[in-house]
C-alpha cells in the first residue's frame, strides 16, 4: 500500500474540511470554534439531563440496607415475580441496597403486620393496582 504522507483514516480530506462540510450540510454557518467549546456544549447536554432524572427523585432514600446476601449460610429460594412498575420506582426513591434485599426486608415487614392483624385480610387485586401512588 503506497500511502501518501498527508492522507489519513479520514480520507484525502483534513477534518477542519470534513467539519466545514457538514456545518455547511446542517445549515449552520457556525461552528465551535475549538475543542473547548465543543467539550462545554457537551457538558450542558449531560447536566440537562441529569437535571431531569434528577427531579424524579427529590424525596431523601429512608431505608438504607448495607450488606450482601449470604447464600451459604440461609437457604434462598429462586423466586420469578412481576413488580408494578409505580412500586419499583418508589422502592428506587426511598430505598437503597440490593433489589433483592430491599425485597426481603419489605415482605419480612408486610408479613409482620400481616401477623398482627386480629382477622382475616381479603384484598382483590384491583385495589392493588388501582391504588398504588
Amino acid at each position: 500500500m503506497n500511502k501518501s504522507k498527508n492522507t489519513s483514516f479520514l480520507g484525502k480530506e483534513s477534518l477542519a474540511q470534513k467539519m466545514e462540510k457538514l456545518k455547511q450540510e446542517m445549515g449552520t454557518g457556525e461552528s465551535p470554534n475549538s475543542a473547548q467549546e465543543i467539550v462545554k456544549s457537551n457538558n450542558k447536554a449531560k447536566k440537562s439531563l441529569s437535571k431531569d432524572s434528577s427531579t424524579k427523585s427529590k424525596t431523601a432514600p429512608k431505608l438504607f440496607i448495607s450488606g450482601r446476601l449470604d447464600r451459604k449460610k440461609h437457604t434462598y429460594i429462586a423466586k420469578s415475580l412481576s413488580l408494578l412498575a409505580s412500586l419499583e420506582e418508589e422502592i428506587k426513591i426511598y430505598c437503597r441496597g440490593g433489589d433483592l434485599t430491599i425485597l426481603n426486608y419489605l415482605i419480612k415487614e408486610g408479613l409482620k403486620n400481616v401477623k398482627k392483624s386480629a382477622v382475616p385480610i381479603n384484598v382483590e387485586v384491583e385495589e392493588i393496582e388501582n391504588n398504588i401512588s
